[in-house]
């Protein structure tokens, strides 16, 4: 029996769900791309404020892209039968914070300030806003 892959499906529901996940594979695509045109235009000693700006954005960018992708997939792989709309919010919300999360670790190493007691109490804050907005 063939069947149609699921961005040709007719089911409303699962044709917006593939075409947020194509946006998020762009959005990480065009992240990392900005990461990429950073690190090869300038060295970090001589880096205007924009490029830092530019590096962290493409960090925050390509990090919300993939960490939304990555634990949507692993929900579709352990809960086939589960609600393919809910499980995308949650992805989502959790790629966000996961996202700003890789920024405050890249910017407090950027300023020498991390060390493995305040990279534990970062991902214990963001583990209880988790909760607290779960």
């Amino acid at each position: 029996k063939l069947s149609l892959p699921g961005i040709f499906c007719y089911n409303y529901s699962m044709f917006r769900l593939g075409l947020h996940v194509f946006f998020f594979l762009l959005l990480a695509t065009t992240g990392a791309g900005l990461i990429f045109y950073v690190v090869r235009s300038t060295t970090p000693e001589s880096a205007n404020w924009w490029q830092f700006g530019f590096f962290f954005l493409g960090s925050f960018v390509s990090g919300f892209g993939i960490l939304t992708l990555l634990p949507f997939g692993l929900r579709r792989m352990m809960a086939p039968s589960g609600e393919p709309a809910q499980q995308w919010r949650r992805s989502r919300r959790q790629g966000l914070l996961l996202g700003i999360l890789l920024v405050a670790i890249l910017g407090l190493q950027a300023i020498r300030l991390l060390n493995p007691l305040t990279g534990l109490l970062l991902i214990v804050i963001f583990l209880l806003i988790e909760l607290y907005v779960q």
